[in-house]
């Protein structure tokens, strides 16, 4: 039974990976010669491919992870070794565009991050944000039966706990993506309301807000349901405008 559980979860964990990317992608537009900035760039694929859909060349990230960073250059993206809790090493009204794609929720300084994201943009600029949703039913049965949120906070950097009962890809013993050892978990999890306030707060105009995902269903069923029901669902990605 914890195998054909574990089979069916990893296929909708998977589902959503891909319906978030494709919603990303959908909330970008042409914008030929703009610079675009990616926080948090990993290994810079995703970000090669946000560029592309944006049409330009004029590529930046920032990424802690040393190996990360070799991988992201490799791929033609100028990055900066920072740490999103701190201000950014970059120059105000820099970028027309910047993504923040799943990580918010690996920071501890929430309103350095937003404030920074807000100076780097020129007036007018696009920025997309993706983070999960606290306040997602899975989470809110989690807490109703004493369990801490899958989404996290997380607890521990040794141990799956609070997770996913029946996942371990959250233990620090990564054998196919060592850098996933390194990296900090979830420190904030915004529930929906939450996330939309702390961005108007520093001046940011919500453009559109997009909701994926719908544990424990599959699609069509968790499309339908995310779309009707946006404050419970997976993950929130919203598109917002520099005033």
């Amino acid at each position: 039974m914890n195998t054909i559980l574990m089979t069916y979860f990893k296929y909708i964990g998977n589902e959503l990976g891909t319906k978030r990317r494709n919603t990303v992608l959908s909330l970008l537009r042409p914008q030929p010669r703009a610079s675009y900035l990616d926080c948090g760039c990993g290994d810079g694929k995703f970000t090669a491919e946000l560029a592309n859909k944006i049409d330009t060349r004029r590529i930046w990230g920032i990424e802690i992870i040393d190996s990360e960073i070799v991988k992201a250059r490799k791929q033609g993206i100028t990055v900066y070794k920072a740490d999103l809790d701190r201000n950014f090493p970059l120059p105000s009204n820099s970028f027309d565009v910047v993504t923040a794609i799943q990580v918010i929720e690996h920071l501890f300084e929430v309103d350095t991050f937003v404030s920074e994201l807000h100076r780097v943009l020129k007036p007018g600029g696009t920025a997309i944000i993706s983070t999960e949703n606290l306040a997602s039913w899975h989470n809110i049965f989690a807490l109703v039966f004493g369990l801490q949120p899958s989404t996290g906070p997380y607890i521990s950097n040794r141990f799956s706990i609070g997770f996913h009962p029946l996942a371990t890809e959250h233990t620090k013993k990564h054998k196919k993506n060592p850098h996933l050892a390194v990296m900090r978990g979830h420190t904030r999890v915004l529930a929906y309301q939450s996330f939309l306030a702390l961005f108007q707060a520093y001046g940011f105009r919500i453009e559109t807000v997009k909701a994926v995902g719908y544990y424990p269903l599959p699609s069509p069923f968790s499309g339908i349901l995310a779309r009707l029901d946006p404050t419970h669902a997976v993950d929130m990605i919203a598109r917002l405008r520099k005033l």
